[in-house]
């Protein structure tokens, strides 16, 4: 850098930098702008002490707060007017003085003393508009252009990514923020656009967009009156009304969304959200705040929208002339606005440009819709307040309207409203919409009264009307909206509103006005017929006159009518009643209790009796079937159904089959009858069975372990809801295994009509439709019928393409014919079909009404036939023989009527709890009964129907379940109508056989499949719309034996979106990544490159900070915005800190170690950490806080019902918080372990098929192998007896021997030599636990600098091409190939290799993983599946060393495994036969997790079940080592206890109480992998070894759990299993004999050609490694030869362990074994 001079400051020749000089011309620059400020402001307090002031707050803070946003009445400042009648001096802090005029004279005489100058030119000129507020407006209505920085860095132009918005936008030029000469031009150019031919046409406008707000109230008023917010409708109404008159668009935002105009409103909030934040008065700030970047994406939108339309008009008239242009306009009468800025031009005959057009289209979208709502809004308020003045107002339009069609105002009609504009500007008096305008003075003015408004202050006045261009455009709107809305209402006023000045007067939490709609004519009636006098009285009178006659009359006649039934009702008996008021209400509840109430009171009243609902209400109930007789064979329109509580489901099923009555019932009835003949039946039967399978493998998933404990109400209603789905409409949602909206909807549908029903206040429509559920209850309606809508018309489309013919052969292929496909064909004898709203009530119906009646009746059954156990043994065993020798093993249409007893067991389940207790009808004549008693007309009647199933005088023992009621062959005299679970008569249900048929499906196939058992708590019946039980009908499910039943295993699928993440660079690349974006990231290292090679830096001038002509290096320049962004970035900060702190107070939390350190080294890795966890887990069982040092909190989860918010998120909600697994990143990549987002849902669904059992399954034979190499190196280190070893050490390097082999089918024998692979990976796990621990290194920079981030880097590139070789030596092979033929080669060996699997995976769109994908994904598997599982291992087998009688029984389980087998491997069936050896896994990752906790970092609020919220960006701790040991879920959690996973002390449990794995979306995708390895490990180690404990280990939490110093164990081998001995010793010297004929307790050994017979003591069950075949080719055969010799022969009796006395030498004899226990072959020992 060059060096100047200082010589000419007197300072000799001294030089300095260009810096040095910059400082010092900055510095000198401060001070005169300091002292310049100075004195302009002490000149300036100087002359305006002549204006009085109102006293100060403080000196500091001046008038600030004094006068607040929010106010009643009087206004903020108006009672410090009272002695200030003209102007006074008002201090915005201790600097900036402003001067607020409220007095006319004064205002006015600004003008007189400029030589009546014009009030615009004063305005615009010597007073123009201050921009401190308005300036906020300026990117919206203002010339907002995104510019483009170039620099001149001595190579030429480059372009640079653009910087934000918020430091380029240009100064805006719309009418409303403009000055001087443009404001001028602007002003006489858009004068003509508000003439009043061009304002005339809009009238019509105005009267259009006024209706619609029109037709909105009376919606929303027809039940009387509506309360209403006035901003909120005339805002849209304004907008609406704009939108059309601006751009000739009608974008229908009153009845439904549209972007533009939320845009719009949102932007206007968000300038007074900015207006009140001081600190966000900097652009550069607030661009970095939220409503910031919504304030620029709202502007953006509403410039987009604008710029179209303009561009749209611009390409119009290029197509035709002027002329031509404006006769298609004449035509529809309007001239848009934007049409005359169009055509606009000035006195040089220029155009206005399309910014200049944006910027006037915005200007007057934002002043026209605001201002004239409020003015609309305040004149509505007022004339409420005075119910005469709106009464003169209304008069006045009347007479004005009187005789006219349509009553709409015309443009002749607005001067003819004298009264009602007076009312007008009266409102704008009081409440003018803008309250001030805001001037700086840029001159001195002289007041009326000599005083002087000094050049530079900042004057306001106090409501002052302006001279807005469009005030007559805004007067004819609300003189059209004032107008009609008080022909058409009555406004009335609500409570008193709190006024709060914006950017216009709004009232604090809105204005609300009652509106109440008025009769169509408000002509005078007479009633001088009441009177001798002439009285006159508006309607109204009238009609509470007429209202209040018809009420006396209708009293007057229902008290009659009322008498006259209680005494007809008198012969009929009735229970005591609670008291005269409620009647029987409450006596008969809905639940167990009322159940049994009911069935006591049949044994009573065994005909009919009376209850009365409160005290004028009576119902008859009956409960015998002779009088249930006449009402259900009466014809529908004598007795139809009673819709008091069937009416709530009207707006759901409409006018369907079930709700529908009179003619239009039986014309249905008709139609739908050939719906449910056996030849459309017959087909679904085949569904049934597919839905029932479905269900199946659920349960079968559920009850893996032994048996499930399932709730049937849930599980049956939605497999009756997929068969119904697919019969109605031929579509298969797959509801049953992943949520469906429509399913959904529909059983949120059914709770909501229960809910409903229990409250009595909510019966009224009205009333049900403002609460949360009537809402939800309308938006569920919605969505069913729009899906049953769309399949409607996609049939119909179907049908009108062809004809009934071809559509119905194309059906007869398929077998089926969809019930919606019947009911589009009906027609009745008139030819006429049902219309598309008839179908869509009968499918609703037909949904409803058939799922959960059958779910019901299911349900029971399944519940009778476990509490029966003989019964439901019966009903197996005729499915049984009915499916013998059937394959598959499915319910056809014929065997339905061949399973008698099976329909006895669900008949006289329906019997004993049928699915509708109770029927309804409503008498609409007299009904004479059997014993001549009359049930009068008006009546409503139950017919009883579970009255009637246990009458005792009809059913003998009614209580009993008994089949045998229905055995054909023992027939009884009984009535029809003792039995109507599906109701009887004219009305009875359609579908009762489609019902049956579903029943006897799903219980033969359920029966052929479980076996049923009752829970050990009895179920609670409780009748709703169906009988269902409380708190869910609980039942154990067992699977039976695999063989009576042949479905496949389903694994689930997840599907979950997350957040993807690129590689990490270079952590100084990152960081500026964070700072400013990637594109600037990469411009900054370009230049940073470029500047670097020049050695030389441009300067840049700095002259617009009024430092005149001096320059600055950009580098300087960066500094100073780097400084002002991390200023703004720390505020934000702690703001946003505070916020989370406040939030996060309902969490307790321990103890802090100091406040700076926070809860840092209170639990450390270590033996005592574990204790101080477990210490806090049982002091806060449902979770805690812990800080992080002083800013960073940690939320710890250790209970299921706390965790199950988190952890049931979607992945991108919670994904893993990344602080440590991004050490990881380099190693594993964008593995399933550290990707996110789109890219770790594709990988996790491609991923999933390679560990299908199908593919584990032949691994079973690697886990074999590599357990007996250890176990061989075992029993060379015990051959002294027994020893000491370190656990993990062994285990890590046999499961990473395992994966090798694997993954890549590659031998590396790693448990006998090195390997430089194995120790490469077992290095990098070192060395990040190691990093983990030294916080410096946290930094890739600094790691990269020291030995250990060099040894991790080399060992990363040595894992890295181990894996890379073997990618590419595998594609090689599968061109010259091809995939089938590797997948047919591989089948021979029997095993796929988990690498093979990767490079044949293809996603949806055919795409394959790269090979970058495969290696982050085999190096996952290997670094995720060794270390988790030999932590797993190794902690197991120190429990059970800890544990020796637990350890026994697991032995003793694996011996009674394999007695008998000549194999001695564990085999894939043997893994499910180990029950104890699995709880005892369990129960040890329990007490032990490898993995203590997982991590998320939330990136939405998540609500926790107790109403608590973890806001958004708090890392969450899944504490599976404290929810492991949390007393609340688990008692004693410290004791080792396998029986805790016993199936029957399963129970009740939650499933996130158990979660080794995790859970959730990113659960461990290889955890039966890992638990099937640990069964096959363990399992032979207890055949071989006998575990034993050492010193007592100190856990210590790493990547894993681990032991400090190791886990170190005795191992002794059991010499008791001769067989399995010899398997593992090495063939070091080979015997002299073959070894064959291995019998359990004798062997033979055949030396040369003498046979010898060994008797051994040994445990024949225990497996080991090879079978005989094995061992026969590792020993070799001795000849005749090599034992002739009596030496040879006396050597090999000595290995044998036998003595000399007990040999006898002969040819082909045998000689007997002494009781040897030793081993019979030592293989060369």
């Amino acid at each position: 850098m060059q060096s100047l001079s200082l010589s000419w400051l007197g300072m000799g020749p001294v030089l300095a930098s260009s810096w040095h000089l910059l400082l010092l011309f900055g510095a000198s620059w401060l001070v005169a702008r300091i002292l310049a400020w100075t004195y302009s402001f002490y000149e300036k307090c100087a002359r305006l002490r002549c204006f009085p002031q109102a006293p100060k707050r403080n000196w500091f803070l001046g008038h600030l707060g004094t006068m607040t946003f929010k106010f009643t009445s009087p206004l903020g400042r108006e009672p410090r007017f009272g002695n200030l009648p003209d102007s006074l001096l008002w201090n915005w802090g201790d600097a900036c003085p402003e001067l607020v005029l409220v007095y006319w004279a004064v205002v006015q005489g600004k003008v007189c003393e400029r030589e009546r100058v014009g009030w615009n030119e004063i305005s615009s000129l010597v007073a123009p508009k201050d921009m401190t507020f308005y300036g906020f407006l300026k990117p919206w209505l203002g010339e907002y252009l995104k510019a483009r920085v170039r620099g001149h860095l001595g190579v030429g132009q480059r372009k640079v990514p653009p910087l934000p918005t918020a430091m380029v936008a240009l100064p805006g030029d719309g009418l409303f923020l403009s000055s001087g000469d443009k404001w001028s031009q602007r002003r006489r150019l858009l004068t003509p656009a508000f003439h009043f031919d061009i304002l005339k046409p809009y009238v019509k406008i105005f009267n259009k967009s006024v209706n619609i707000m029109h037709d909105k109230w009376k919606r929303l008023s027809s039940e009387g009156s509506a309360r209403l917010e006035m901003f909120e409708n005339i805002s849209l109404m304004t907008l609406d009304s704009l939108q059309r008159c601006l751009f000739g668009f009608d974008s229908n935002c009153q009845e439904s969304p549209s972007e533009y105009i939320a845009a719009i409103l949102e932007l206007s909030a968000l300038v007074a959200k900015k207006y009140q934040q001081v600190f966000l008065y900097v652009d550069f700030l607030y661009y970095l705040t939220a409503d910031g970047r919504r304030f620029h994406k709202a502007c953006d939108l509403v410039h987009d929208f604008t710029d179209a339309v303009i561009r749209e008009r611009r390409h119009i008239l290029s197509s035709q002339s002027v002329d031509e242009f404006l006769k298609s306009k004449a035509k529809s009468k309007t001239l848009d606005f934007i049409d005359v800025l169009l055509l606009a031009k000035d006195e040089h005959g220029k155009e206005l440009s399309d910014e200049d057009i944006r910027a006037e289209a915005d200007t007057f979208m934002f002043g026209g819709h605001d201002t004239t709502a409020s003015g609309l809004s305040w004149t509505l308020y007022n004339l409420a307040k005075h119910p005469e003045y709106q009464e003169r107002c209304r008069q006045e339009v009347q007479e004005l309207l009187r005789d006219r069609e349509p009553q709409e105002i015309e443009w002749d009609d607005l001067a003819q409203l004298p009264f009602l504009t007076m009312c007008i500007k009266e409102s704008l008096r009081l409440h003018p919409p803008v309250t001030d305008l805001v001037r700086g003075c840029i001159q001195d003015i002289v007041l009326p009264d000599g005083r002087i408004i000094p050049k530079g202050a900042h004057t306001s006045w106090e409501e002052a009307p302006g001279n807005c261009i469009g005030q007559t455009f805004a007067v004819n709107e609300m003189k059209v909206a004032l107008a009609l809305t008080l022909l058409r209402f009555r406004v009335l006023p609500d409570k008193e509103p709190r006024r709060q000045p914006e950017l216009i007067l709004r009232a604090e939490g809105g204005l609300w006005l009652r509106m109440e709609p008025l009769s169509s004519q408000m002509l005078q009636s007479s009633v001088s017929a009441l009177g001798p006098t002439s009285v006159l009285a508006s309607p109204w009178h009238l009609l509470l006159f007429g209202a209040a006659s018809w009420l006396l009359a209708k009293i007057l006649a229902w008290t009659y009518s009322f008498c006259e039934n209680c005494s007809r009702l008198r012969c009929f008996p009735q229970t005591p009643r609670r008291n005269w008021f409620l009647g029987h209400l409450g006596m008969i509840q809905s639940n167990e209790e009322g159940m049994q109430m009911v069935t006591e009171m049949g044994k009573t009243f065994r005909d009919v009796q009376v209850l009365w609902l409160g005290p004028v209400i009576p119902v008859l109930r009956l409960v015998d079937p002779a009088f249930v007789a006449p009402l259900l064979h009466a014809p529908a329109l004598v007795a139809p159904k009673d819709m008091t509580f069937l009416g709530f489901l009207k707006p759901w099923l409409g006018d369907g089959l079930f709700l529908s009555s009179g003619d239009k019932w039986s014309h249905h009835r008709r139609l739908l009858t050939p719906a449910f003949h056996f030849d459309i039946l017959k087909p679904y039967v085949k569904i049934f069975n597919k839905s029932v399978n479905i269900m199946h493998d659920k349960w079968k998933r559920l009850s893996s372990e032994g048996s499930a404990r399932l709730e049937m109400f849930e599980n049956i209603s939605l497999m009756t809801l997929d068969s119904l789905q697919r019969c109605l409409f031929g579509f298969d949602s797959n509801c049953q295994d992943s949520p469906s909206e429509y399913i959904a909807a529909i059983l949120e549908l059914s709770s909501l009509i229960v809910k409903r029903s229990q409250k009595l206040f909510l019966f009224s429509d009205f009333l049900y439709y403002l609460t949360a559920n009537g809402q939800r209850f309308h938006k569920a309606c919605d969505l069913v019928h729009d899906f049953t809508d769309a399949v409607i018309r996609e049939r119909r489309r179907i049908l009108s393409s062809q004809s009934v013919d071809e559509f119905l052969k194309s059906k007869a292929k398929s077998k089926t014919l969809d019930f919606i496909d019947v009911l589009l064909l009906a027609k009745d004898e008139h030819g006429k079909e049902l219309s598309d709203e008839d179908i869509r009530a009968e499918a609703d119906t037909f949904m409803f009404g058939g799922h959960d009646t059958t779910a019901s009746g299911l349900s029971w059954v399944l519940y009778n036939l476990a509490r029966h156990p003989e019964y439901q043994e019966r009903c197996r065993q005729e499915v049984r023989e009915l499916l013998r020798d059937r394959e598959p093993q499915e319910i056809e249409w014929d065997d339905l009527a061949q399973l008698p007893f099976l329909t006895m067991c669900i008949k006289e389940s329906l019997r004993l709890h049928p699915p509708v207790i109770d029927l309804l009808r409503r008498c609409t004549q007299d009904i004479v009964l059997p014993d001549g008693r009359v049930i009068p007309k008006g009546n409503i009647c139950i017919i009883s129907v579970f009255g009637i199933h246990h009458n005792p005088s009809v059913w003998p023992d009614p209580e009993v379940y008994d089949p045998f009621r229905f055995d054909p062959e023992n027939p009884q005299k009984r009535s029809p109508l003792a039995f109507i679970p599906f109701s009887a008569g004219p009305r009875n249900c359609i579908g009762q056989t489609f019902a049956m048929n579903e029943m006897k499906v799903a219980l033969a196939l359920t029966l052929l499949r479980f076996r049923v058992l009752p829970d050990n708590k009895e179920p609670r019946r409780q009748p709703e719309l169906i009988l269902r039980a409380e708190g869910g009908l609980w039942l154990r499910v067992e699977p039976l034996s695999s063989h009576t039943f042949g479905l496949p295993f389903l694994l689930p699928s997840h599907h979950e979106t997350v957040k993807t993440v690129r590689e990490g660079k270079a952590s100084l690349r990152k960081f500026t990544k964070s700072l400013y974006g990637p594109e600037f990231t990469s411009y900054f290292w370009q230049e940073l490159t470029f500047c670097h090679l020049s050695c030389k830096m441009q300067h840049l001038d700095l002259s617009w900070l009024g430092l005149g002509p001096m320059s600055a290096a950009p580098w300087l320049l960066f500094v100073l915005i780097g400084a002002s962004w991390l200023l703004a970035r720390c505020l934000i900060w702690i703001f946003t800190l505070y916020e989370k702190c406040r939030r996060l107070r309902g969490f307790p939390q321990p103890p802090k170690r100091n406040w700076f350190w926070g809860h840092l080294g209170t639990s450390p890795p270590t033996e005592e950490g574990m204790k101080e966890m477990t210490m806090r887990v049982a002091t806060y069982p449902q979770g805690f806080m812990t800080w992080l040092g002083p800013v960073v909190p940690l939320i710890h989860l250790c209970h299921p019902d706390i965790i199950r918010s988190v952890v049931s998120a979607s992945a991108a909600v919670a994904p893993k918080d990344d602080n440590l697994y991004s050490f990881l990143k380099p190693w594993l990549g964008d593995g399933l372990l550290l990707s996110a987002g789109d890219k770790w849902s594709r990988h996790r669904s491609m991923l999933t098929p390679a560990f299908h059992f199908n593919i584990l399954k032949p691994y079973v034979k690697i886990f074999n192998d590599s357990t007996n190499i250890m176990h061989a190196k075992w029993q060379r280190l015990t051959s002294g007896g027994s020893t000491h070893l370190d656990m993990f050490e062994h285990i890590s390097l046999m499961t990473l021997d395992t994966l090798q082999k694997c993954v890549f089918s590659f031998n590396s024998n790693c448990q006998e030599k090195p390997s430089e692979y194995i120790a490469a990976i077992l290095e990098l796990s070192a060395l990040v636990v190691k990093r983990n621990e030294q916080l410096l290194l946290h930094l890739d920079m600094l790691y990269r600098l020291t030995p250990d981030g060099r040894r991790f880097y080399k060992a990363c590139r040595l894992v890295h091409d181990f894996t890379d070789a073997v990618i590419q030596e595998r594609r090689r092979t599968l061109p010259s190939h091809g995939g089938d033929d590797v997948i047919k080669a591989k089948s021979k060996s029997k095993t796929l290799d988990f690498i093979d699997v990767l490079l044949l995976s293809k996603d949806e769109d055919g795409k394959e993983l790269s090979d970058e994908d495969i290696r982050a994904e085999a190096d996952t598997f290997m670094f995720r599946g060794h270390d988790t599982t030999a932590s797993g291992l190794s902690w197991i087998l120190y429990n059970l060393a800890k544990h020796p009688e637990y350890q026994e029984r697991c032995r003793q389980e694996v011996q009674e495994l394999f007695k008998g087998r000549e194999s001695m491997d564990i085999e894939w069936d043997d893994l499910a036969q180990m029950p104890f050896l699995t709880m005892c896994i369990k129960e040890s990752l329990r007490l032990h997790p490898p993995v203590t906790l997982a991590s998320r970092c939330c990136t939405e609020d998540i609500s926790l079940p107790d109403g608590r919220v973890i806001p958004k960006g708090v890392i969450c701790i899944i504490n599976i080592f404290g929810t492991h040991h949390n007393p609340t879920v688990w008692r004693d959690p410290e004791v080792y206890d396998p029986f805790r996973f016993d199936p029957e002390n399963m129970q009740g449990r939650s499933p996130l109480a158990f979660i080794p794995f995790s859970a959730g979306p990113r659960n461990c995708i290889g955890q039966t992998f890992a638990m099937n390895e640990m069964k096959v490990a363990l399992a032979l180690t207890l055949l071989r070894f006998r575990v034993l404990p050492d010193k007592e280990p100190r856990r210590k939490p790493e990547l894993i759990l681990r032991a400090e110093g190791g886990l170190w164990l005795r191992v002794e081998p059991l010499i008791n299993d001769c067989k399995a001995q010899t398997m593992l010793s090495p063939c070091k010297q080979p015997p002299f004999g073959t070894l064959n004929n291995w019998t359990r307790g004798t062997g033979q050994v055949t030396l040369g050609h003498i046979k010898f017979t060994i008797k051994a003591n040994y445990h024949t069950s225990m497996c080991g490694y090879d079978s005989i075949q094995n061992i026969q080719n590792r020993t070799r055969v001795c000849t005749a030869d090599s034992v002739h010799s009596p030496e040879d022969r006396n050597n090999w009796w000595r290995n044998v362990g036998l003595s000399t006395g007990d040999r006898y030498d002969g040819h082909r004899r045998k000689i007997e074994e002494k009781q040897a226990r030793k081993e019979v072959i030592k293989c060369g020992e």
